[in-house]
């Protein structure tokens, strides 16, 4: 490589040693860090020109890679200066290993010959792909520089009870196991859920906050294997949640967020006074937290809920409105569009709110915090009541 140039190629990747200057990589389809579609040029790492010589001479050509356990592996550190995989040195395309014929013809099942096969995405239906036992599929098993392996952020779920709980929305409990359920922590929280269904592979995963409190306050030890949801239709992938019945199986991710963190920030002593705000689904996410106990509320001196929703026919938890005022929340429900039998608030919650605080100016904006769970605008409004009534800045908690 003294000045010179060599070109070796590797499916669709062309690699050119470039003397001691380091190595230019072109990627092409199957090409990662940094590429996009198409073809561009990268820069790897300076390298020693004995280092670059070795790497050049250790690459695989398109003849033997596809040899099985014949191929030429290339070293960990020419991989990492091209950009391929530490483990077999090729490059990637959406977690498929472009050694996953070398992979099958080393003793992967038969229907893998079928190059197909290995492009689609990766369902624990179907079994494990060859190049993920071989450790090569990183939406599976993410490999670091080091070959330390994490767990797949995904896991399979089975629908165990759905119900309406309006005209649009549908209550879910699911059957998501440990594994999952263990990094559900704090009331807040929410996961992402997709359609496992091949069908549906174009559908983008959709949040869902979660209604059910923390695994480490489940009451018994089936609950600590649970999710539970209400999931609003629409025309995406929550439609085709609402839809499923008994027995259908999704893929539910790992646990997201930190959650509302009333009771770490804003224990009882210090703030007596807490105000929820929930719109919509977002009485989800504040029933987890009603339902953990966080609220301690027999410790605190006034607890607020103002529950925004249509009407009855989109009112999720009503049955259990009861129950949460005998607790001692003073549950304030507001209509947006009532029918003429209502005599409660109608309106927004915020607007509710501000109209009370004019009425009844907060007698303790030092010993007071808000948790919001809904429409943005709820949360912009709440912030410039507290601000106006001097409250402490930081007290308006959400989950995101």
């Amino acid at each position: 490589t003294k000045g010179g140039e060599r070109s070796f190629t590797m499916a669709s990747t062309t690699v050119k040693a470039l003397g001691c200057c380091g190595v230019r990589v072109r990627v092409g389809r199957h090409g990662t860090r940094g590429a996009h579609a198409g073809t561009t040029q990268a820069r790897a790492h300076d390298v020693p020109r004995a280092h670059a010589k070795a790497k050049a001479e250790a690459m695989p050509t398109r003849g033997n890679l596809h040899q099985g356990a014949g191929a030429s592996p290339m070293t960990a550190a020419h991989a990492s200066a091209v950009g391929g995989h530490p483990a077999c040195g090729h490059g990637h395309r959406r977690g498929v290993c472009v050694c996953a014929r070398a992979a099958s013809a080393a003793g992967s099942p038969s229907r893998s010959q079928s190059s197909s096969w290995w492009q689609r995405k990766w369902d624990a239906r179907q079994g494990i792909p060859a190049c993920v036992a071989w450790g090569f599929h990183r939406s599976s098993r993410r490999v670091h520089a080091k070959g330390k392996a994490e767990a797949d952020p995904w896991h399979a779920a089975k629908v165990e009870t759905t119900d309406a709980v309006g005209l649009d929305r549908v209550r879910l409990v699911l059957e998501v196991g440990r594994d999952a359920a263990e990094g559900h922590t704090a009331a807040g929280q929410f996961v992402q859920v997709r359609v496992a269904s091949p069908s549906q592979q174009d559908l983008k995963p959709a949040y869902m906050a979660l209604a059910n409190p923390p695994t480490s306050d489940a009451s018994s030890s089936s609950s600590q294997s649970r999710f539970e949801m209400v999931v609003k239709r629409n025309d995406g992938t929550a439609g085709v949640v609402c839809d499923l019945k008994r027995g259908d199986t999704l893929d539910v991710s790992d646990v997201i967020g930190k959650g509302f963190g009333l009771k770490e920030a804003h224990p009882a002593g210090t703030r007596p006074n807490v105000l929820l705000f929930a719109t919509g689904t977002g009485i989800a996410p504040i029933r987890a937290l009603i339902s953990s106990g966080d609220l301690d509320i027999p410790n605190r001196k006034d607890v607020q809920l103002y529950y925004g929703f249509k009407n009855n026919d989109y009112c999720a938890y009503s049955e259990e409105i009861a129950t949460w005022e005998r607790m001692g929340i003073n549950v304030v429900p507001v209509m947006s569009e009532p029918p003429s039998s209502w005599r409660g608030e109608t309106g927004y919650v915020q607007d509710v709110f501000a109209r009370r605080n004019e009425q009844s100016p907060l007698q303790d904006p030092a010993g007071t915090v808000a948790v919001v769970a809904g429409q943005p605008q709820v949360t912009e409004a709440v912030n410039a009541i507290f601000k106006e009534a001097k409250v402490p800045d930081g007290r308006v908690l959400t989950n995101f």
